[in-house]
């Protein structure tokens, strides 16, 4: 299932990996802070869990494990990453919030970003 919102795509695996394309120069990819330019062509990103949901905000992005971890990476001039600061993120980096047996859904638009849990 190939997943695309606004100016990324994001392919997640059953190992717990996903592939990704689109722009970088926020880190939107999560390849490092030496990776921020715009890369064409799939490559992967590693997360620790299966992918069960992604999203892409105003370059910024967003997934959601099957463990309920949520992980996001990206533009961060509004703190729209939900980090505690407004630094960009050029690598998933996973919240320390406890969504357990939550199961975060996660909606974006612009520089805003909504986790609602059930």
């Amino acid at each position: 299932m190939i997943i695309s919102l606004l100016i990324l795509i994001i392919l997640p695996l059953e190992d717990g990996n996903a592939y990704i394309t689109g722009r970088g120069n926020f880190g939107q990819q999560g390849q490092g802070e030496n990776k921020l330019e715009d890369r064409f062509g799939f490559h992967l990103i590693q997360l620790n869990g299966f992918v069960k949901r992604v999203k892409s905000g105003s370059e910024a992005s967003y997934v959601v494990t099957q463990d309920d971890e949520l992980y996001v990476w990206g533009w961060n001039e509004h703190g729209n990453l939900a980090t505690g600061d407004k630094e960009d993120r050029h690598s998933p980096v996973k919240l320390n919030l406890d969504f357990k047996g939550k199961d975060p859904q996660v909606f974006c638009g612009g520089a805003a970003v909504i986790i609602a849990l059930r």
